[in-house]
């Protein structure tokens, strides 16, 4: 079977902060067969703290036991703003297709093996700093909707910015600064 590793999401280095409730659920999701037009990824952040332009991807690979044959993608995920303040990435309409067809090469390894490709998906988010920077003690939190109408499950949070990031001299971001708009150009 499609080994999965958990929905990695990632703001610079690296977190480990998943909801546990949700790393149970999130064993249901399947990256061979979900349309990947149905996952939405919500994140809430405080003042200061953005996300870097094109700095949203989501990332599926795959090798195949028998040949070694490999395939890995990225995909830039677009930012919409949601209607709560939260914003909200998608795939972009652009690379759907692309998906799909990794996702259906996959599939026919998955055939061909008998189950035992070997795989995982994730996803990355490179955070920025605007102005001062975000208070160390606000939280973050990133929720996923893999399906229509259905409730956000959250992966992250509510976690302080602190405890995620890396922090030198006790009281400042490792972060650069953001440049201009943090959006990829492909909301809508």
């Amino acid at each position: 079977m499609f080994k999965r590793a958990l929905l990695a999401c990632t703001l610079v280095a690296g977190c480990g902060f998943f909801d546990t409730d949700t790393i149970e659920r999130l064993t249901n999701l399947s990256p061979l067969e979900d349309d990947p037009a149905n996952y939405e990824v919500l994140v809430s952040l405080p003042e200061g703290l953005d996300i870097k332009r094109g700095g949203a991807r989501f990332t599926l690979a795959a090798e195949h036991v028998e040949t070694r044959a490999r395939s890995q993608a990225t995909y830039i995920l677009a930012r919409q703003e949601a209607q709560d303040g939260r914003i909200l990435f998608r795939i972009s309409e652009g690379d759907l297709n692309r998906l799909r067809g990794q996702q259906a090469l996959i599939r026919e390894w998955e055939e061909e093996t008998n189950g035992r490709t070997q795989g995982q998906f994730g996803m990355d988010v490179d955070a920025c700093q605007s102005g001062a920077g975000p208070d160390l003690s606000a939280p973050v939190t990133v929720s996923l909707i893999s399906e229509p109408g259905a409730a956000p499950r959250r992966l992250v949070g509510p976690t302080p910015v602190g405890q995620m990031l890396t922090v030198v001299e006790g009281d400042k971001l490792l972060l650069e600064s953001c440049s201009g708009p943090s959006d990829d150009g492909e909301a809508g």
